[in-house]
C-alpha cells in the first residue's frame, strides 16, 4: 500500500525541479566528502569507498561544471541511453542500481543531497536507477537528489540520469 501511495506521489510530480541552492548545516556530519571522490579531469569521477566510476554530470550536462539543462527521460529510454552511451574513452555506461545510486547522497546536505564539488549542479529532482521493483511490474526505483529518498516510480516517467561503470 505505501508503494502505492508513493507511486501515486511521484506520478503526480508535473516537472524535474531546476538546480538548486546547496544547504549543509553546520554539525552536520558529510559521510560523502572530497577525499572519497579522485576527479580525473575529463568527465568523470571514481567513488573511492565503492569503486564505481561515474559520469560527473548528469546527462543533458557538460563541462567542468555541469552546464545545461538536466535532460529526463523514460525508464526504457534511460537504459537505452546508457547502452549507446560512449564516454571518455569508455563504452560500458550503464543505469547504476538503486543501491549504486543511493550511495552518491551526502546525507549532511540537502538541496541536492550531493556532493556539489564533485557532482556540481546536480538536479534536486528524480533520476532513474536499474532496479526494477518485484511487487510492481512497471515500476522502478528512483533517488530524489533534493534529500536523498528513494521510491518507487511508474517507468513512464521522465527523469535524471547519471551513468556509472564498473561494480555490480
Amino acid at each position: 500500500m505505501r508503494a502505492l501511495f508513493t507511486l501515486a506521489f511521484i506520478v503526480g510530480l508535473a516537472a524535474q525541479p531546476a538546480q538548486a541552492v546547496q544547504t549543509c548545516p553546520s554539525g552536520n556530519p558529510r559521510i560523502a566528502p572530497d577525499s572519497r571522490y579522485t576527479v580525473h579531469g575529463d568527465g568523470t569521477v571514481t567513488d573511492l569507498r565503492t569503486g564505481l566510476m561515474w559520469k560527473q554530470c548528469s546527462e543533458g550536462q557538460s563541462g567542468a561544471s555541469c552546464t545545461g539543462t538536466v535532460s529526463t527521460m523514460t525508464w526504457a529510454s534511460a537504459l537505452s541511453a546508457a547502452e549507446n552511451t560512449v564516454f571518455a574513452g569508455f563504452s560500458d555506461w550503464r543505469l547504476p542500481s538503486a543501491k549504486e545510486l543511493q550511495s552518491l547522497v551526502e546525507t549532511g546536505c540537502f538541496g541536492p543531497a550531493i556532493n556539489e564539488a564533485r557532482f556540481p549542479n546536480t538536479s534536486t529532482g528524480y533520476y532513474w536507477s536499474s532496479s526494477s521493483v518485484a511487487a510492481y511490474a512497471s515500476g522502478a526505483w528512483v533517488v530524489v537528489f533534493d534529500y536523498g529518498g528513494v521510491y518507487v516510480s511508474g517507468r513512464s516517467g521522465n527523469y535524471g540520469v547519471r551513468l556509472v561503470r564498473g561494480g555490480q
